[in-house]
């Protein structure tokens, strides 16, 4: 009773601030959620679109942009390296497709 009440008198505003706060961010990611991919329309009347938030240390970034530009100049393990990372990264944009 005393819930039923409250809700009447208050919670319907709650629950509309709840709605507001999601609508609003929607499109956008936290790397404290855990949210790393979504499909978010990017702007008013646009297509959908697979946002994806890659979060990466400087040592991770470095390591692989190393590895590329090694690649690119013919260093094969450099580039299974690469082919490795875009395989996992694949199979997380398959995942996120689904």
């Amino acid at each position: 009773m005393a819930f039923a009440k409250w809700h009447k008198d208050e919670g319907v505003e709650v629950e509309q601030e709840i709605e507001d706060e999601i609508t609003k961010t929607l499109p956008m990611f936290d790397s404290a959620d855990g949210t790393h991919s979504k499909w978010v329309t990017p702007f008013p009347g646009a297509s959908e679109s697979l946002g994806v938030l890659l979060m990466l240390s400087e040592d991770e970034c470095a390591d692989l942009m190393c590895a590329w530009e090694e690649a690119q100049e013919g260093d094969m393990t450099s580039g299974a390296f690469i082919a490795g990372w875009l395989a996992h990264f694949m199979k997380f944009i398959d995942t996120a497709c689904s």
